[in-house]
């Protein structure tokens, strides 16, 4: 009759450990998608921060580029006089 008390309450902690394990694992999935979730909008983040980024300096350099354009033609109907 001990021997099979014994047996039971083995039984009923296994039980238990395997419970606690299983909500050890859930919640370290969770965390896990979590974390990679975050990432992925930390990068996607970084992608439209970086192609702002290109943008204006495409911007700001756009009146440069024109005013070398125009000192060129200026330039060149110069020599062609």
């Amino acid at each position: 009759m001990k021997e099979l008390q014994s047996s039971r309450n083995d039984f009923v902690d296994i039980r238990k450990e395997k419970e606690e394990k299983a909500q050890a694992y859930e919640e370290l999935i969770i965390s896990q998608r979590a974390e990679r979730n975050h990432a992925l909008r930390v990068k996607q983040d970084l992608v439209a921060a970086n192609t702002e980024l290109s943008m204006r300096g495409k911007e700001k350099n756009a009146p440069l580029e024109a005013e070398k354009y125009w000192k060129h033609l200026y330039e060149e109907a110069k020599r062609e006089k």
